[in-house]
């Protein structure tokens, strides 16, 4: 088997590049305040990276939506959104019981990580790639030599031999953590699998694939914190007993924000004495519905939010409208509205453009005939108004003529 070739120029380039993005998303993410959000929509993105690599197509505004546990439509022959969520969930298994391993412990992850009870029933059946194969190849990454270099080495011989490539989406990111190039496991940061080719290309374009990556992460982190700073100021000047600056939090720490996960949130914080006002356990108890707030109020207060300009109507739906921040729109979330998408088995025509002519040179020179006969008409009338108005007030012009013929 043909080894990778040493990193010439432009390897070089692009393996700086790669670095630096690394150092500089390990250095933002180390304890800022959105780092936790950031993860879960990091892991939602690599998900659907994952699921798209496979062959998979994912709407990821949908997948924002099932994520959020919000009413979506089901498509028919649609498997990229579960496989999608099944990734999400095994990704995060093991990146938990990564997070406290040292660099040397690599292989002992692959001995003790997570088994398939511990995933849930609905990624069961999915998990079959993930015991077989996931294991064998954190080995692989383990006995790799060490730096960015071994760990793409690895990934190269794993897949010239074939292995399942789905592995590499969960192992390179904790190999890479456990190379010391990144200070935890980032979600997404795998190259794209590839059928074999010359290991020169392989190489380029693994690395061009982790460089873009790691933008795109950088770019959704910044993203957060515009929308941040953004829903803060939008609601700095309500009132002390409004609830808009705890919908505002809730619309960065979940995947979707909707009416009903409005009123779920605002409920609980108001059940364990949060800052709502003057909303109090005794005051939900008394109402009928037992909740904080009503639906129509959760939903009036993410319009007033949207109308600042920092969500963006995901589903596109009256009965069920959800937003997500607008900077995601950026990283290729659909917020098309989806009465608009085209289901399966229909083709929705464009409307033609239609552009009217130009008019001719001799048309464009022609002489200009207006009527100005009313326009001078109602002039007159005005005029004859305001004549009368001020004889009356003895300023008109024959008064004024007898004033100074008496002088």
């Amino acid at each position: 088997m043909p080894p990778l070739p040493a990193f010439d120029a432009e390897h070089l380039h692009l393996a700086e590049h790669l670095v630096f993005g690394l150092g500089r998303l390990d250095r933002e993410l180390r304890g800022h305040p959105l780092a936790a959000a950031w993860a879960l929509r990091a892991g939602m993105l690599a998900g659907a990276a994952a699921a798209e690599d496979g062959g998979l197509a994912v709407d990821r505004g949908r997948l924002l939506a099932a994520a959020a546990g919000l009413p979506i439509a089901v498509f028919r022959d649609d498997h990229g959104i579960p496989a999608a969520m099944r990734h999400i969930q095994i990704q995060g298994a093991w990146f938990r019981v990564a997070a406290p391993e040292a660099p040397e412990d690599l292989a002992r992850l692959a001995a003790s990580g997570p088994v398939a009870e511990d995933l849930g029933p609905a990624v069961r059946p999915a998990f079959g790639w993930v015991a077989a194969s996931l294991p064998a190849c954190l080995e692989a990454m383990a006995a790799a030599p060490p730096g960015l270099a071994g760990a793409l080495q690895s990934a190269w011989r794993w897949t010239r031999e074939g292995r399942d490539p789905m592995a590499l989406t969960v192992a390179f990111p904790l190999a890479l953590q456990a190379q010391g190039l990144s200070c935890r496991p980032l979600p997404g940061l795998f190259p794209r699998p590839r059928p074999p080719r010359p290991a020169g290309r392989w190489l380029r374009l693994a690395l061009e694939d982790l460089v873009a990556r790691v933008g795109t992460a950088t770019q959704l982190l910044h993203g957060l914190e515009r929308a941040r700073h953004g829903l803060l100021g939008a609601v700095a000047g309500a009132r002390s007993s409004s609830r808009l600056p705890a919908v505002a939090e809730l619309a960065l720490t979940t995947p979707a924000i909707a009416a009903p996960t409005v009123v779920r949130h605002l409920t609980r914080l108001a059940r364990r004495g949060g800052p709502l006002g003057r909303t109090t356990p005794d005051v939900i108890a008394a109402r009928k519905d037992k909740t904080a707030v009503s639906r129509a109020s959760a939903g009036e207060m993410l319009r007033l939010l949207a109308g600042s300009g920092w969500l963006v109507e995901l589903t596109g739906s009256r009965s069920h409208r959800a937003y997500v921040p607008r900077d995601l729109a950026e990283l290729g979330v659909d917020v098309q509205p989806a009465r608009l998408r085209p289901q399966p088995g229909r083709q929705v025509e464009e409307e033609p453009l239609v552009i009217p002519p130009l008019p001719s040179p001799a048309e464009r020179k022609g002489p200009l005939e207006v009527d100005y006969t009313e326009v001078f008409s109602e002039l007159r009338m005005v005029e004859s108004r305001i004549e009368a108005l001020l004889a009356d007030m003895g300023l008109g012009r024959r008064a004024t003529a007898e004033r100074e013929d008496a002088v």
